[in-house]
């Protein structure tokens, strides 16, 4: 059985509308790079992706496994899976079939050993780059062979947390600020989006790798607002609900950012030049009274269903306050996330209306900025990673118990 439906934040088009083949981009130049553009309804025309409902796979776990911490994976070449597990700071492989293979690293702070990974991306020779908060360096280890080699990638009192995003064409390695990183800034003044520089760290062989920016992206724009403690009103800064926030990868040997404002992502190579854009034309979605509402019950299920002690010692009545105090944006902004599969196509999440809720949708592009299709996933999931034909998921039950599985990705028939 197979997922496949048209939709999407708007669509007014049926399944009869959809092309068959990918949608070109029509072409112009501006200072001798390309814009790729495609019209409003591209994205209610792009083929269906659809997706084997039934696993090809489903992920062994062993012991006191618990697949809820996976906080990021990748596909390698031959199918094989490696993730971060949080807590136990270590990198798990898997085989194509699910089947567990061997931990790299642990615990700690010596070679081979981490502490909190938040970044995790593979290349073409299957080797694995691995960053982690409480140390500033990059591990490469390989799944047959383990630890490879280690070395530092300081960022130089920017503050803000940085993950990795991957390689670009020169050998550099992509470091981006983190969605909390994101979230944190704050330009004081309410409503301004602060800038954050993207960096890249130069692997030369001395004990911490010289760094540069290639160019800056947006925080999210903060807010003064009330909050609830107590029964006390407080003052606080805080993001508006659907407030814009920058989204970046490293595709295809360059750096593709948004600032998500509009349906745009540019592109850049390590040395900072713009090499790029592609851009859809679709209208803004303004936000409504009704999402708002949907919000706030999406929000207080999500509250409610907390054990007492993550509930951070506040009612319901102050969240419930405090929830309707929550400023917000005049329109939902378009993109959500960004992934790169391993065969380097970017899959480019809508962003979700209500958080948590709904079925997710993506839009696959190549570089030359066709839209090759469109795909759903099932609203219980959380997405991954993509590879070449295959999309990783994760679910969980009531209990919080997750399990992982692989599934077949194809053009519709």
């Amino acid at each position: 059985m197979m997922i496949a439906c048209g939709g999407g934040q708007s669509s007014a088009n049926t399944d009869q509308d959809r092309s068959a083949v990918p949608l070109e981009p029509t072409r112009r130049d501006s200072a001798g790079m390309p814009i790729y553009e495609h019209p409003a309804d591209a994205l209610q025309r792009a083929p269906l992706i659809v997706m084997d409902t039934a696993p090809m796979a489903v992920l062994t776990q062993s012991g006191d496994d618990d697949f809820a911490r996976i906080t990021m994976a990748t596909f390698l070449s031959d199918d094989r899976i490696a993730f971060a597990d949080g807590a136990e700071n270590t990198v798990r492989i898997h085989a194509a079939d699910g089947a567990a293979l061997r931990r790299i690293g642990r615990k700690g702070e010596g070679p081979g050993e981490f502490s909190g990974i938040y970044g995790l991306i593979s290349f073409a020779d299957d080797s694995i780059a691995v960053t982690s908060m409480g140390q500033q360096r990059i591990t490469v280890i390989h799944p047959d062979s383990g630890v490879v080699r280690v070395f530092g990638a300081t960022l130089r009192g920017t503050g803000v947390g940085y993950g990795l995003a991957g390689s670009l064409a020169d050998g550099s390695w992509l470091l981006v600020p983190t969605m909390s990183a994101l979230g944190a800034a704050d330009a004081a003044t309410d409503g301004v989006r602060p800038s954050l520089p993207i960096v890249i760290v130069r692997e030369d062989g001395s004990n911490m790798a010289p760094q540069d920016t290639v160019t800056m992206t947006l925080g999210t724009p903060m807010v003064t607002r009330e909050l609830r403690v107590g029964g006390e009103v407080v003052q606080a800064r805080g993001q508006p609900l659907w407030a814009p926030m920058a989204v970046s990868a490293a595709w295809d040997g360059e750096l593709a950012n948004t600032a998500n404002e509009e349906w745009r992502i540019d592109r850049y190579a390590a040395d900072g030049e713009w090499r790029g854009r592609i851009l859809v034309d679709v209208a803004k979605v303004a936000t409504t009274d009704a999402m708002f509402n949907s919000n706030r019950e999406a929000s207080v299920r999500r509250w409610e269903a907390l054990p007492e002690n993550q509930r951070g010692g506040r009612s319901r009545e102050d969240f419930v306050a405090s929830l309707d105090n929550q400023p917000r944006s005049e329109s939902i902004p378009p993109i959500g996330r960004m992934y790169v599969g391993s065969d380097q196509v970017l899959w480019v999440q809508d962003y979700p209306i209500i958080r948590g809720e709904g079925s997710p949708w993506f839009t696959a592009l190549d570089t030359s900025g066709r839209i090759l299709g469109r795909l759903e996933i099932p609203a219980e999931a959380k997405v991954l990673a993509f590879g070449k034909d295959r999309v990783l998921l994760s679910r969980s039950d009531a209990d919080g118990v997750a399990e992982v599985t692989v599934h077949r990705i194809s053009p519709s028939r």
